[in-house]
């Protein structure tokens, strides 16, 4: 490392922890890119395949979240304190297995038990908690909020990339060929490729992090933070009760986007093209919030999230088969996706990199109230024959959650800390 004999700039060699970044991203990818992402493609081959309702398929995603909600406090522990190497091995291993088991499902209630029995331990220790944990130990000394966004990327990345290729290969190769390329993919390629690159940081890289962002002080981690020091935190409860209402509003519109669009006379192909539309935002406002809470806090970005999901809604209630409306509002439900940035990134900046685990690990915890959402929602459509009453209520649940997210205090030294803006006093 040395200055730049002109304009005294510090070089520093290539950070390992955008290689971290990098294999988080492609992890989620794994996790998430058909089990979540794709799911809306699915339902209309099983529904007819295994005879049963939509209602009924998307309560598996339900349930899986509970076991994921059940699953995730151990999981934030098991974070906290083991090599992240092994955890995310022995999670791309559970995901692979699941894949070739979905493939020769033969009935509904087979694939509602694999998302119940498999998917809650295989998704929740190689998605957000666990990656969001790596990435705050390799940029606790900058940048967190910018890291944290992009890492959160791949939440939605498998989203963008395979729903037009999923729809156009449904019809050739049938879904349960693309359950097996998928558990061949993830077991022959992504698995090696985490392991080898996934591990913690030395002093001496995060020594080299700090200096080459000027960086005197981090948040400060103190001794270990317990779940009762975490619910005793007012901050705590208003990312809550800003998380749910955004996290509701965007897994009913996520798992039901195919039969809305289906409602409004769209064919597959275009609610392919909606669901990129929809992941192409929240990959944006992902990696958009990390920047803005940087350098706003998290309180502002948190507001917006939720009026613009709200109004996403309330737009797509009244859409009905005007393209432009209806993909504007996907747009704005889909930038409902940097909640899982911004509630990150609060509680890094709340706990510190010592008990981040802990915290967001609490707050999955509580997903499941989410992930009932859309049964609920289908089932209310089911009984109307209309989605206009769903939309509006996820509408007006949304905007109860952007009040929520105007309570929260912060402190500006810590987030200024984490987000490396405490420069070396001269």
């Amino acid at each position: 490392m040395s200055d730049d004999a002109q304009g005294g700039l510090i070089r520093t060699p290539w950070f390992h922890g955008w290689n971290i970044v990098a294999v988080c991203i492609i992890a989620q990818m794994a996790a998430l890119a058909l089990t979540i992402n794709c799911f809306t493609l699915f339902l209309h081959g099983w529904s007819a395949e295994f005879h049963a309702p939509v209602s009924t398929l998307t309560i598996s995603v339900a349930l899986f979240s509970l076991g994921a909600a059940i699953t995730s406090t151990f999981i934030g522990m098991a974070v906290d304190r083991f090599p992240a190497r092994w955890l995310f091995g022995g999670a791309l291993a559970g995901l692979a297995l699941f894949h070739l088991l979905m493939s020769f499902a033969t009935a509904g209630w087979q694939v509602v038990a694999l998302y119940v029995v498999i998917l809650p331990l295989a998704v929740g220790l190689s998605a957000s908690v666990p990656c969001q944990a790596a990435v705050s130990r390799w940029f606790q000394h900058g940048r967190v909020g910018l890291a944290m966004g992009v890492t959160a990327m791949g939440m939605e990345l498998g989203g963008v990339i395979f729903p037009r290729l999923i729809a156009a290969e449904l019809p050739l190769v049938g879904w349960r060929t693309i359950f097996q390329v998928a558990a061949a993919i993830i077991a022959l390629v992504i698995l090696p490729l985490v392991f080898l690159v996934m591990r913690n940081p030395s002093d001496a890289e995060g020594a080299a992090h700090r200096e080459a962002h000027g960086v005197a002080v981090s948040v400060a981690t103190g001794p270990t933070i317990t779940i009762m020091d975490i619910l005793k935190r007012r901050n705590f409860w208003v990312v809550i009760a800003a998380f749910l209402p955004i996290q509701s509003v965007a897994m009913a519109m996520l798992l039901n986007l195919a039969p809305v669009a289906a409602s409004r006379g769209f064919d597959a192909k275009a609610a392919g093209g909606f669901l990129i539309v929809w992941s192409l935002a929240s990959m944006a406002a992902k990696a958009t919030a990390g920047a803005l809470a940087d350098r706003f806090g998290n309180r502002l970005p948190l507001v917006g999230t939720a009026v613009l999901s709200a109004c996403g809604a309330a737009l797509l209630a009244f859409a009905g088969s005007q393209s432009l409306l209806f993909g504007g509002g996907v747009i704005l439900i889909g930038f409902s996706g940097a909640i899982w940035t911004l509630s990150a990134s609060a509680m890094a900046a709340e706990f510190g990199a010592a008990g981040f685990g802990r915290a967001f690990g609490l707050i999955c915890t509580l997903v499941p109230i989410a992930s009932f959402a859309p049964p609920i929602f289908a089932k209310v459509q089911e009984m109307s024959g209309s989605y206009v009453n769903g939309l509006i209520g996820l509408a007006v649940l949304t905007l109860v959650g952007a009040a929520a997210a105007a309570l929260m205090k912060e402190n500006r030294a810590a987030m200024a800390a984490a987000a490396g803006r405490v420069r070396v006093a001269h």
